[in-house]
């Protein structure tokens, strides 16, 4: 099936919005040298999953456990989103000039 079109979403299997372990990297001793691998910077924070499903919005940590008391305004924000979304990202604290700071985030 093309990508690109409007309907390829619709074709995918549909599921219940929850939390979804996310994969671990893996350790390699050379970069693949390939024109479709695409790199991006390493942020030293925390790995979440945000869900918003019909049961709430929760945010989790990359082994399932609650962010939510950690994170009230993330939590916030996800409340915005449309029911059944999951999100991956990562929680970085930023310093004054700018550059993620891990011990802004453990304090």
């Amino acid at each position: 099936m093309r990508r690109g079109g409007a309907g390829w979403l619709s074709s995918l299997p549909k599921r219940k919005a929850e939390f979804i372990e996310p994969m671990d990297c893996a350790a390699v001793s050379k970069l693949p040298n390939e024109w479709q691998w695409i790199y991006e910077i390493k942020l030293d924070g925390y790995r979440a999953i945000g869900v918003k499903s019909d049961r709430g919005v929760n945010l989790y940590s990359r082994r399932g456990k609650s962010f939510n008391h950690q994170y009230p305004h993330i939590v916030e924000a996800l409340a915005e989103l449309p029911e059944g979304t999951v999100v991956d990202g990562e929680i970085v604290a930023l310093d004054k000039s700018g550059r993620p700071n891990f011990n802004l985030l453990q304090n």
